[in-house]
């Protein structure tokens, strides 16, 4: 893959004009991970600008000073998706792990070609802006439903969020990590996710299979979440 067509992959970038898609793609290089290879670690300095052109990367915060392990889990990005948009901004070391989940494209852009792409491009500048708002928006939502919501609550946001797109009251799903990454980014310990899974089990909301899960009543489940 080469750096333009990964460009092309992040719904940031996948719209604009060929001439700029281009120019930007000088700046860019697309880094192949192996499962589990680390993309950088808490404390590396900030090199650019980070995409995921094909497969999934989990972030952390490390939990011990070897930074042997990505630690407790934060977020899971995936395909099509930037981040550490704003650590490329204030050119600060990561404060987090960043880890291949499955065999991964990552797509890395010059922050002075971003920089340079803003102050020549008002609509792009305005489209970085409403990127960077929503995702403040998303994490501000997240901490206060960690916060403040009941276990059950969480893990039925969870499960509708990785949900696919379907209308039907009743389908199926592989989680996108395994259960415990899911618990620590839930703040819950794996014994309470798993609690938590058996109760949505015996309310006959949904079906556990290993990752896989059914849901039989994505109403009901609806209903948790809200």
């Amino acid at each position: 893959m080469n750096a333009v067509d990964g460009l092309k992959r992040l719904r940031l970038f996948a719209k604009l004009p060929v001439e700029t898609l281009a120019r930007l793609g000088r700046s860019t290089q697309v880094i192949h991970l192996e499962r589990n290879d680390w993309l950088f670690r808490s404390g590396e300095p900030a090199l650019g600008f980070y995409g995921i052109a094909k497969g999934k990367v989990l972030l952390g915060f490390p939990d011990s000073p070897s930074g042997n392990s990505i630690g407790k889990a934060l977020a899971v990005i995936n395909e099509g998706e930037m981040f550490c948009d704003a650590i490329a901004f204030l050119h600060t070391p990561y404060p987090v792990n960043a880890q291949a989940e499955v065999a991964s494209d990552i797509v890395l852009i010059e922050r002075t070609a971003i920089i340079e792409l803003i102050t020549a491009d008002d609509d792009f500048a305005l489209k970085m802006f409403g990127h960077i708002s929503r995702a403040m928006e998303k994490l501000v939502y997240e901490v206060r439903d960690l916060k403040l919501s009941s276990a059950s609550k969480r893990v039925a946001c969870f499960l509708l969020h990785y949900a696919p797109k379907v209308t039907s009251n009743s389908y199926e799903f592989t989680l996108p990590v395994q259960k415990q990454v899911v618990a620590a980014r839930l703040n819950m310990s794996p014994a309470h996710f798993s609690r938590a899974l058996r109760q949505l089990e015996q309310a006959e909301v949904i079906e556990v299979r290993g990752r896989n899960i059914g849901v039989l009543d994505a109403k009901h489940l609806k209903e948790l979440s809200s």
